[in-house]
């Protein structure tokens, strides 16, 4: 299959030579996309599931190149609401363990944190007062795709893995320092990191 097929995302489907059991696609961009994504995947037939992603940090003690391997992940998006009444937290049921995935992560140099995160659609509505919220809660970092993945893949009895690379910090408050995007050794990370999570999916490393 060269094209994944689907409503919205039409991803190239990328393998590895000798690997048949192991394939890369790009899920989409946000809740809708990514549903779309698993809910082909599904009707394929696939059974584990493993998203590969970026947040933003808002825990004081995060910084940009840390991965999340968030257990949990709060819904604030609206397409779990589809799936779920109330989706609350999406809890991750992942084919490998924590220790494990955490473990390579560190071998390969990264700093890696078990945290909950959190799911939003309205990235304009990240407010000091909503990320107050989030902490509270527990959460660290917030992306736009994995409660919604996760929510389906545990519906549909798939099993969910998620790691989240920060790739930028927000600001706590209005007097610390303007929110920007990375820094200058982002992109080299950001490299590294999808070459690393390549080798841990194929046994590479």
């Amino acid at each position: 299959m060269e094209k994944l097929p689907g409503f919205i995302t039409h991803s190239e489907v990328l393998g590895i030579e000798g690997n048949t059991d192991v394939c890369f696609l790009h899920g989409g961009y946000a809740a809708p996309q990514i549903a779309c994504t698993v809910e082909t995947l599904h009707i394929l037939g696939v059974k584990e599931v493993f998203l590969i992603g970026l947040c933003g940090g808002f825990a004081g003690h995060l910084s940009v190149g840390d991965i999340i391997l968030p257990d949990k992940v709060w819904s604030e998006e609206g397409t779990s609401r589809h799936y779920l009444e109330d989706p609350g937290f999406a809890q991750v049921t992942p084919p490998f363990s924590f220790e494990t995935l955490a473990a390579f992560f560190q071998r390969k140099g990264f700093r890696v944190f078990r945290e909950p995160t959190v799911t939003t659609d309205a990235v304009y509505r990240q407010t000091y007062g909503k990320e107050q919220f989030w902490r509270d809660i527990g959460c660290a970092a917030v992306d736009m795709e994995a409660s919604a993945l996760i929510n389906l893949c545990n519906l549909y009895g798939i099993r969910n893995a998620v790691a989240l690379m920060v790739s930028d910090k927000h600001p706590l408050s209005e007097n610390d320092p303007s929110w920007q995007w990375g820094n200058a050794k982002y992109g080299d990370m950001l490299i590294r990191y999808i070459l690393d999570c390549i080798a841990f999916c194929t046994g590479k490393e």
